[in-house]
Formats: structure tokens, C-alpha cells, sequence
């Protein structure tokens, strides 16, 4: 198997041929998570917990997201932070938590 060298465009036809699509927003999603990523271990652990403490209270469903994400790139990239690690799965399981359970009707 020879390697050449291809431009861009080269490129993406190769894909357009193939039937293959890049996916953009895959690109935008890893940018968003570098970003989550950022915010939340570029700070001490307490800053980090109170980042998240204000995700989980106004969007419980994208903090999941957010948060495996987030969990995903720092295994990629061999990032150690064990205190944020340890207050990230914290928020995890306490978000799994809220939205295990069964809303009263009161």
C-alpha cells in the first residue's frame, strides 16, 4: 500500500465518490467538548463542580452529553486530572440519578 499525497478538494471528491460524507458536525462537536473540556479542568475542582452544578440544574439531558463527552477527549488525549474526574462522574451519576426518577404529580 502506497501513500500519495492529496489536496483538499482531491480529497473530498475521493469521498463525494465514494459515497461518503465528511461530517461537519461531528467537527463542531469535538470543538464543543474541547470547550466543555477546557472550562471545566482548566480550573480548580471547586470551579469545575460549580460549572457543572449549573449545567445539571437547567439542562439535565445535554449535561450527560456533555459530560461523557468531556470524559471521552480527556481518555483520548491522556489527560489525568483524577479530582476532576472524580467530580465529573460525580455530576454524571447524579444527573443518571434525576432522570431516573419518576416525576410526582404534585
Amino acid at each position: 500500500m502506497s501513500m500519495q499525497t492529496v489536496t483538499k478538494q482531491e480529497f473530498e471528491e475521493g469521498l463525494r465518490e465514494d459515497g461518503t460524507c465528511q461530517q461537519r458536525l461531528h467537527r463542531h462537536s469535538v470543538c464543543v467538548i474541547e470547550k466543555d473540556m477546557h472550562r471545566m479542568i482548566g480550573a480548580s475542582v471547586a470551579d469545575c463542580e460549580a460549572t457543572l452544578d449549573g449545567l445539571l440544574r437547567h439542562y439535565q439531558a445535554d449535561a450527560l452529553r456533555r459530560i461523557t463527552g468531556v470524559l471521552q477527549l480527556m481518555n483520548e488525549r491522556g489527560v489525568e486530572k483524577r479530582s476532576h474526574r472524580q467530580a465529573i462522574a460525580r455530576a454524571a451519576r447524579a444527573v443518571i440519578k434525576n432522570l431516573a426518577e419518576v416525576p410526582s404529580d404534585e
